[in-house]
C-alpha cells in the first residue's frame, strides 16, 4: 500500500474504534455478570474435555491451572 492508502485505512480504523468506544454496556451487565457468564462457559467446556476430549499429556496441568486461577480473572476485569 501506499502511504496515502495506509493513512486513509488508519483513519477509517480510528473511525471504527470511536463508534466502537461509543456504545455502552448494558446496565444489566456488570463485573460479576460478565464473570459468571464466562466462568459458565469455562465450566461447560471443562465439562465436554472431560466427557468426549482425547486426554493428552499434560492436559491434567492446564485444567488444575485454570481451575486454581480463577480467581485472578476478577483481578484482571476490576483493572
Amino acid at each position: 500500500m501506499s502511504d496515502t492508502e495506509q493513512y486513509a485505512m488508519g483513519l477509517k480504523a480510528v473511525e471504527t474504534l470511536h463508534k466502537i468506544h461509543a456504545l455502552s454496556a448494558s446496565a444489566n451487565v456488570g463485573i460479576a455478570g460478565w464473570q459468571e457468564r464466562y466462568s459458565a462457559v469455562i465450566d461447560e467446556r471443562i465439562e465436554a474435555y472431560r466427557r468426549e476430549g482425547t486426554p493428552f499429556k499434560g492436559s491434567d496441568i492446564i485444567l488444575g491451572y485454570i481451575e486454581n486461577n480463577r480467581s485472578l480473572l476478577r483481578i484482571w476485569v476490576m483493572r
